[in-house]
């Protein structure tokens, strides 16, 4: 079983994703919270700062790695390949096999019904 880390899973996606966004957001609350600027200037910046930064910064990081930076992370995500079919069977039988040593028959099967008795405190 694999399990997920920040730098090779969904959130750095999210973080990449969502930091020209906020960038954006920032540009345009800088305009309503009293920026001398009039709303459709903040829009269109807003706009062209956060599309430059999803399309321009991906080839220019593949060249300069620091250029990550300008999206919240440094590198692309990256994702694991998944297992083919056999290997997840092969991962079930040596599963079944660790359980069956583990309990060596000292334990009942399944839906066996076990008696339970009951003995006073000496």
């Amino acid at each position: 079983m694999t399990t997920l880390k920040p730098s090779t899973s969904v959130f750095k996606t999210i973080v990449r994703t969502v930091t020209p966004l906020l960038i954006s957001a920032v540009v345009w609350t800088g305009q309503r919270l009293g920026l001398h600027v009039n709303a459709g200037t903040a829009t269109e910046v807003a706009g062209v700062v956060g599309l430059s930064l999803s399309l321009a910064v991906p080839p220019l990081e593949k060249k300069w790695r620091w250029f990550g930076l300008l999206l919240g992370w440094v590198g692309a995500p990256s994702y694991i390949k998944n297992p083919t079919k056999a290997q997840i069977e092969s991962e079930n039988l040596k599963l079944q096999a660790e359980i069956s040593a583990l309990t060596d028959g000292a334990y009942p099967a399944p839906g066996t019904p076990v008696a339970i008795t009951l003995a006073p405190n000496a």
